[in-house]
């Protein structure tokens, strides 16, 4: 019986859409937890939130996501940053779009750099 129920589920996922499977692969990141993953890749193991939206994907799956910006003291190399603000997946463990600065993101902030995506790996907490 147990064989059969976790054959509907991975079928559920298969037919239902990544977003079910990947669901029961994982479970959701709180905000908290995608900034600290962040924190940490780049040496601050405990930013503050400072803004946090929570908002979904558009198209055909929705998952939900969240829009964050932390303050605290980041490292790239040996260039610094007070601020990070990025987008991160609740259902998977990356972010992207991380702008980094030393004052809050604006469209004339200066940054001090820009990352693609950062994955975020329990690791890295």
């Amino acid at each position: 019986m147990a064989r059969f129920a976790i054959a509907v589920l991975l079928l559920a996922g298969v037919f239902g859409g990544y977003h079910v499977y990947q669901s029961l692969a994982s479970p959701l990141l709180s905000a908290q937890d995608a900034a600290d993953y962040v924190g940490v890749a780049y040496g601050d193991p405990h930013p503050r939130i400072i803004r946090s939206i929570s908002t979904e994907t558009d198209g055909p799956v929705v998952e939900p996501m969240y829009s964050i910006t932390v303050s605290g003291n980041f490292y790239r190399g040996r260039t610094t940053a007070h601020y990070l603000a990025f987008s991160a997946m609740a259902s998977r463990h990356s972010a992207w779009g991380l702008w980094a600065g030393n004052t809050l993101p604006s469209h004339t902030a200066r940054r001090a750099w820009f990352a693609d995506q950062v994955p975020l790996t329990p690791t890295q907490k």
